[in-house]
């Protein structure tokens, strides 16, 4: 399963092409069963068209928002001309189980329906595919690019949070991250995906405050580079590219 493809706010460097899929050939990856559009904004979805392209895809799951932009044109054309299955899902869909790994979608709550008007940055981001994966004693939650919003909505949704791993919502922008969401998922390792040369400020000092408070031990990819976390379903192991 691969869940979103990076990207950049403009064509200029194709992150598909140039990142994603050398490190899925360096692994010896050809085939994708599942790839996931965690919602369609340019730095998760412009990384995905080069690899829908190039790989054997055997399905697709997004959040059914759309946008008007070449990339998910290119991405959605790509889908039928190759005949790839799709899927939208919510907390309606699944639980999913592959391979002894449980897949739960937390938000949003209900599928996006194509009879929609296209939605604000803000009410994308908030309607971003949320995954908690488990397997065994081990969870991995990934928060996609949602915010206060949908974060307070899922603390008071009732659900189990709790996962070792958390891949920090939006990049750790200011408005994610906040306390009363991480008191629920408790993780042992914060994972932030964010670039040096950020314009967006992310991640924000008061999250990085909010993380160290939690107790968890931060990674971030803008000063560690790639970050892998590997697990048996007993213990899980983290490790950075480069360190601090």
């Amino acid at each position: 399963m691969l869940i979103d493809g990076g990207g950049s706010f403009d064509d200029r460097f194709d992150f598909g092409r140039y990142v994603v899929a050398p490190f899925l050939w360096k692994m010896r990856i050809k085939k994708i069963d599942t790839v996931v559009l965690s919602h369609p904004h340019p730095d998760h979805l412009n990384g995905l068209p080069f690899i829908l392209e190039h790989f054997e895809v055997e399905e697709v799951w997004t959040n059914g928002d759309k946008v008007e932009s070449p990339s998910f044109e290119m991405f959605m054309k790509t889908i039928v001309d190759k005949k790839i299955g799709t899927k939208i899902v919510s907390t309606r869909s699944g639980p999913f189980l592959e391979n002894g790994v449980s897949i739960k979608i937390l938000n949003p709550r209900k599928p996006i329906s194509g009879g929609r008007p296209f939605l604000s940055d803000r009410e994308s981001n908030n309607s971003s595919l949320v995954l908690k994966l488990s397997f065994r004693e081990v969870s991995i939650l990934l928060g996609g690019d949602i915010a206060m919003p949908a974060e307070t909505a899922l603390v008071e949704s009732g659900d189990d949070l709790r996962s070792n791993v958390l891949l920090v919502p939006h990049h750790g922008l200011r408005q994610s991250c906040t306390a009363p969401f991480l008191r629920r998922v408790k993780p042992a390792y914060a994972i932030i995906s964010s670039r040096e040369t950020s314009f967006l400020r992310a991640p924000h000092p008061e999250v990085i405050e909010r993380l160290e408070r939690s107790g968890a031990k931060i990674y971030r990819t803008d000063l560690q580079g790639a970050v892998t976390a590997e697990t048996d379903g007993c213990a899980v192991n983290v490790q950075a590219y480069k360190s601090n």
